[in-house]
């Protein structure tokens, strides 16, 4: 495989989007359990799940990427790149066999859901993209934080986690409103206007903020909140999601040191 040609197979699979459902599955596991070998395989299955959802997108959102980003990516145009997201979900699946019970459910719901609202083009509707990202992307995280059982914990780091998510869905229709438009979707930015969604926004973020101050395992997110608001606010919509991005990567980084030190003690 070609430079070009894996530069476009990243871009196809969205390797940014990949590495942030990484993360999310990382950051849920260690923050209930050590660093084992479980960990390998909850980190391939969320990085196959990122895979899987985002390849299968790509390859309904033609029209909107053509007005968003300008190009359509020459794997949507092959004609076998349909098994891409398939081989992706069910390898994922077969890893996720070793994981609780709820954890499998997770798995197979996030992604499939994901498959079905990218055909079916749910983002048509009103609060259905935001709903299914809510739910479909921070499942990943619940399913890392259950992947050996179930603590009533986790669904309280699950509620910060997916208000997080819910808020970067929100930017990422800040974003793409161009071509949302064209296709005349029902995103929240269409449907209220630009500022009352900024304004959602800021208060889904104020408010994981409120909630982070109980959980001391996620104040290094402090350090990102007020420059995702400044550039929320400046409207670099860009910039805004990425950092959300960057914010749980380092995160799930800080965990995995944290983790080895301890062992190292």
């Amino acid at each position: 495989m070609n430079s070009s040609l894996t530069k476009d197979f990243l871009n196809f699979i969205r390797i940014k989007i990949c590495l942030y459902v990484l993360s999310l599955g990382i950051l849920g596991y260690l923050l209930f359990n050590n660093i084992d070998e479980i960990l390998i395989k909850v980190a391939i299955t969320s990085f196959l799940a990122g895979v899987a959802v985002y390849s299968y997108n790509n390859l309904y959102d033609m029209e909107e990427d053509l007005e968003n980003r300008k190009e359509i990516n020459p794997f949507v145009r092959m004609k076998n790149s349909i098994l891409i997201p398939w081989a992706a979900f069910f390898i994922g699946f077969v890893i996720s066999v070793s994981f609780s019970k709820a954890s499998i459910f997770l798995y197979s719901s996030g992604v499939l859901l994901g498959f079905i609202y990218s055909k079916h083009k749910f983002k048509r509707f009103f609060l259905i993209k935001n709903i299914y990202t809510y739910y479909g992307v921070s499942a990943i995280f619940l399913m890392g934080a259950v992947a050996k059982g179930f603590s009533l914990e986790s669904l309280y780091y699950y509620l910060i986690i997916s208000l997080w998510v819910f808020a970067t869905s929100i930017i990422s229709d800040l974003r793409d409103i161009k071509g949302d438009e064209k296709i005349n979707a029902k995103t929240i930015p269409i449907v209220i206007g630009k500022e009352k969604t900024k304004a959602v926004v800021i208060s889904l973020i104020l408010l994981s903020a409120f909630l982070v101050l109980y959980f001391k395992g996620l104040l290094l997110s402090f350090l990102f909140l007020p420059l995702i608001l400044f550039s929320l606010i400046r409207d670099k919509f860009n910039t805004s999601h990425g950092l959300f991005g960057l914010l749980f990567i380092i995160l799930a980084l800080w965990m995995v040191v944290s983790k080895c030190m301890s062992l190292m003690l």
